[in-house]
């Protein structure tokens, strides 16, 4: 008798535990969704971390352009800077090597001015010392007077 007493309890253990089985697999089965839902969460996180890498590098990318621009751009102004600066000099030294032919050409007229004095009085000299000389060739000294002071 004692052991048909525990078979009834034995087939109880296997219904609860099959009962238990069969919970088991419907919560598994429930369980499902919410895994699909973590997958798909998942994977849009992935997405969304590609596509942000992306733009991170589009925007390094940009960032490096601009930077060499920049360098650029900056080398130019110095160099256009150094430019100025060289031009500047030699348009000083145009300017002063003019001041200087105009000074030297002012320079040059007055001698002409006092040479010409200077030429007046040699020749107003000579005309009197042909005046007060010995009358030898009076016509030819003459003449030859007339024509120094026509030039």
């Amino acid at each position: 008798m004692t052991i048909s007493r525990y078979r009834p309890a034995r087939l109880a253990t296997a219904v609860v535990l099959a009962f238990l089985a069969v919970a088991l697999v419907a919560q598994a089965q429930d369980e499902s969704p919410p895994a699909t839902d973590a997958r798909q969460a998942t994977a849009e996180a992935i997405d969304q971390r590609r596509q942000t890498q992306q733009q991170q590098d589009a925007w390094s990318d940009e960032k490096a352009a601009l930077v060499a621009r920049y360098r650029a751009a900056k080398t130019n102004v110095a160099w256009l800077t150094d430019r100025r600066t060289d031009e500047k000099a030699r348009t000083a030294a145009v300017e002063d090597r003019v001041a200087e032919l105009g000074r030297r050409l002012d320079e040059a007229d007055r001698p002409e001015s006092s040479m010409q004095d200077t030429l007046l009085v040699i020749f107003d000299r000579l005309a009197e010392s042909v005046r007060h000389s010995a009358p030898f060739l009076p016509e030819e000294r003459r003449l030859r007077l007339e024509s120094l002071s026509t030039e």
